[in-house]
């Protein structure tokens, strides 16, 4: 493979809840990962679009009939193939009319779908296609953008979640220059954040921010107080991170009962401060 080799970042999988589908998934990238910096073209092509594959055979799988009734009025009302013999493109659709890919994932999965079938040697004979570097780049970055997409379906209704929280606890919800979403809490004419979340789905705690502040959590123990709180429901932060601005991803709060965890946390940070 010719030119700059890509780089595939390690995932967390936290977003599948099936045991099983996560763990072929998190074994088939970690190999697509190994064949990415051995430039075995062909393979990262094809192990792209089957892991494509596997994810939404797994989502859909969840609700086959569901997933037939979408396919069906997806395709003008034509019978569907058993929802086991169903390939790539076909999943597609059936996830598009499920809104678990929204139409930028379409096209994208679709593309993706085309580069595995390149494998083909008529195939490539027939489309003039080479499997190249720009090839190869392409489809690994058509996987991402899909798996991105799906991934963040569930962080959606987390951050969801955090902005009506912010609405109805009197908050003015602010945005940061590079889309991230930072809400403020005035007090006296002093604005407070709390937390950001960023374009990069991740959740940043102010614990900086607030040492900065003139609340009751300038006092080190205060701060300390907080983590230990944030621990509690599965932060895991460390003890230096009461003077940073520690972060982690998003998905995390996806987890059941973390999200209520953590509003209870920020109504006793809002009340803390209201108090002083």
């Amino acid at each position: 493979m010719a030119g700059r080799t890509p780089h595939l970042a390690a995932r967390r999988w936290d977003f599948i809840d099936d045991p099983m589908l996560q763990d072929i998934l998190r074994r088939d990238y970690d190999e697509l990962r190994r064949l990415v910096r051995r430039r075995a073209d062909k393979s990262v092509v094809v192990l792209s679009g089957t892991i494509v594959e596997a994810l939404l055979a797994g989502l859909l799988s969840k609700d086959k009939e569901a997933a037939i009734q979408a396919l069906r009025r997806k395709s003008g009302n034509r019978e569907p193939k058993p929802f086991a013999e169903w390939t790539l493109y076909p999943l597609i659709q059936a996830a598009v009319e499920l809104k678990l890919l929204d139409g930028n994932a379409e096209i994208q999965a679709s593309a993706l779908k085309d580069f595995r079938n390149l494998i083909h040697p008529l195939v490539q004979e027939r489309m003039l296609a080479v499997l190249n570097a720009g090839t190869v780049n392409t489809a690994l970055a058509l996987l991402v953008s899909v798996l991105d997409h799906l991934e963040s379906q569930r962080t959606r209704a987390v951050k969801k979640g955090l902005e009506q929280w912010t609405v109805s606890r009197g908050l003015t919800p602010t945005w940061t220059a590079t889309h991230g979403y930072l809400p403020k809490l005035y007090v006296n004419g002093e604005a407070f954040t709390l937390f950001l979340i960023s374009s990069k789905h991740r959740l940043q705690i102010r614990f900086g921010r607030l040492r900065a502040g003139s609340s009751q959590f300038k006092i080190k123990a205060m701060r300390e107080q907080l983590r230990q709180r944030l621990n509690q429901i599965g932060f895991n932060l460390p003890a230096r991170a009461i003077d940073k601005l520690p972060a982690i991803p998003l998905e995390r709060l996806t987890a059941p009962g973390m999200l209520d965890g953590f509003i209870e946390v920020l109504d006793w940070v809002v009340a803390t401060i209201r108090s002083h």
